[in-house]
């Protein structure tokens, strides 16, 4: 087993920025302690709760994002069965005894640690997970021998516990499938599994580079199904969406959003910060000052908000693709020291609009206003799906998939 494989946060980040201590070391034992605690009492919790994984296909999801992926496959397929780590309530995959015999197996970590002498820093940055799975893979590895589940399907491919669980169900021979839920970057991990259903050509291209095994099939994007019927088909601007997320600088949200909300006349502007952004104060604050309506996006999904706007601004963010999905018009605005291209949006054209400062951002949105041009098409390279006859009927493309691979029947 390849322990750096695993732990793609390893060679995933070029960098680590925080000082590493002996107090900071010190820390991550302590944590490392009170994590094996945690996941004990949990366990225990949980063991009256969890139903059977015997023969059952399991959607093994450890967020919301994740979960969202794969909630339509819920009713479509028999005996599949959600579960996850510490935040389901139901269902949990046991970890208390991969982290007693993590702690058991120290003197082999001690030995990783010495062994890759240029990996030290984030070895310790990213103690708890790298410490806990070369025990988490053996537990797993004989737990699921016990339980016998008949697949795993999983939307993330590079987060730690959903690769060594991979591992762990290939070393069983338990057919493991990945299906996307968000747009990939060139620093993905290769795609090592039984079945990957992909969204599209562009997702495809960049896997390709880091290297394939397995089958893969474009199958478009199953969380957009529901919407299809919701694409935008107005040639007018009335509502303009403005998303934000953590990189994007305080100063630069506050005087864009102020001067927009200024030069839009009677047009209305709907700000949505990332789920996990916390500055609570800065966007408050324009609510208050500017009346603006504020988007909620840990309670409000992104097609939801997207239904409500013709146009949507934002920098460097996955909901621009959603938005040409619904035919919103993306507008990519300079929210930091430079402008990213992480997805490939602008350098494949779905984003022909690229602006640094407000002025000529409403111009081009006073240009749009009663001619907006249908751009939904744009979106094919990254969802395969759009304009097929699968638009709008990814799940049922998924399904066909995972009968054709004996996943189901």
């Amino acid at each position: 087993m390849n322990i750096l494989e695993a732990n793609y946060s390893i060679t995933y980040f070029k960098k680590v920025e925080t000082k590493i201590t002996i107090f900071f070391v010190l820390k991550k034992i302590v944590q490392s302690i009170n994590y094996t605690f945690r996941q004990l009492v949990k366990d225990l919790i949980f063991f009256t709760k969890n139903n059977s994984f015997k023969n059952k296909v399991i959607c093994f999801a450890n967020s919301v994002n994740q979960k969202n992926a794969l909630a339509s496959l819920k009713d479509r397929i028999n005996n599949l069965i959600f579960a996850g780590l510490p935040k389901e309530s139901v269902n949990r995959i046991p970890m208390g005894i991969g982290c007693i015999i993590s702690i058991i197996l120290s003197p082999v970590f001690l030995y990783d640690f010495v062994k890759f002498k240029n990996k030290r820093e984030k070895i310790l940055y990213f103690f708890e997970s790298y410490f806990f799975i070369r025990g988490m893979y053996l537990w797993w590895v004989v737990y699921l021998k016990l339980q016998t589940p008949k697949a795993i399907i999983m939307s993330n491919d590079h987060l730690v516990w959903h690769r060594v669980l991979k591992m762990a169900a290939q070393k069983n021979s338990i057919p493991v499938v990945y299906i996307q839920h968000a747009s990939v970057t060139e620093k993905f991990p290769k795609l090592e599994f039984d079945l990957s259903l992909l969204e599209g050509r562009d997702a495809l291209s960049k896997y390709m580079k880091r290297g394939i095994s397995g089958k893969v099939e474009l199958v478009g994007m199953m969380k957009f199904d529901q919407y299809h019927k919701s694409i935008n088909k107005t040639t007018s601007v009335n509502t303009i969406g403005f998303c934000t997320n953590l990189l994007d600088q305080e100063e630069k949200i506050y005087e864009f959003v102020t001067e927009l909300h200024n030069k839009l006349g009677n047009k209305s502007l709907i700000l949505r910060p990332h789920p996990r952004d916390e500055r609570h104060e800065l966007y408050n604050r324009l609510k208050e000052e500017l009346g603006i309506e504020l988007s909620n996006s840990k309670s409000e999904n992104s097609f939801e908000f997207l239904k409500k706007v013709e146009v949507n601004i934002a920098a460097e963010s996955n909901i621009h693709l959603e938005a040409v999905l619904l035919n919103v018009y993306p507008i990519y605005l300079k929210l930091k020291d430079e402008i990213a291209d992480h997805y490939g949006f602008i350098n494949k054209g779905m984003i022909v609009d690229v602006f640094e400062e407000v002025t000529k951002l409403t111009d081009k949105i006073h240009e749009l206003s009663n001619d907006r041009p249908y751009i939904r098409n744009k979106a094919n390279y990254y969802v395969d799906t759009v304009g097929t006859e699968y638009d709008g009927k990814s799940v049922k493309k998924v399904i066909q998939e995972l009968e054709n691979y004996g996943i189901i029947n």
